[in-house]
């Protein structure tokens, strides 16, 4: 395993480089971000007690909520299994992904439980790594007047 300070960069690292749609006019995508700040508030409030994220209310419930903090620049409706499903891309890899019935899923359409590697999962517990992930996602994948809102 890697020492906790090489895993906490290696982690930033990837989240400072998450695989994000960028458009002319309405800039980077902020669905994988704002899925990983979902998350992120579950595990703050104790509703995610392991590695394993379910796509249920509870989560559908927090992405909504931030999704109004960039909807005047989006101009559309959250898109939820889009960031659940590709968060376990291979360039991205924050979990691994799976159907309703536990067998591994590559399809939006099918995705509903997703399991955190590891590591990554040991830095979620941080409340420090937390803060850190949230200020690098929102320097990152956010625009002016976005991040004061959060």
């Amino acid at each position: 395993m890697k020492p906790e300070s090489a895993t906490r960069a290696h982690w930033l690292g990837k989240l400072a480089n998450l695989n994000v749609a960028r458009t002319a006019g309405i800039g980077v995508a902020p669905h994988k971000p704002l899925m990983l700040f979902s998350v992120m508030d579950l595990m703050e409030t104790g509703v995610l007690r392991d590695r394993w994220v379910r796509y249920n209310a509870d989560l559908v419930t927090r992405f909504r909520d931030y999704w109004p903090h960039v909807n005047e620049r989006r101009g559309n409706q959250p898109e939820i299994t889009m960031p659940f499903n590709a968060l376990g891309g291979d360039r991205d890899a924050v979990w691994k992904r799976f159907d309703e019935h536990g067998n591994p899923s590559k399809s939006k359409l099918t995705t509903r439980l997703c399991e955190l590697d590891a590591d990554f999962h040991q830095c979620l517990q941080d409340p420090e790594f937390r803060q850190l992930a949230r200020r690098l996602l929102i320097a990152t994948y956010l625009t002016p007047p976005e991040p004061p809102s959060l």
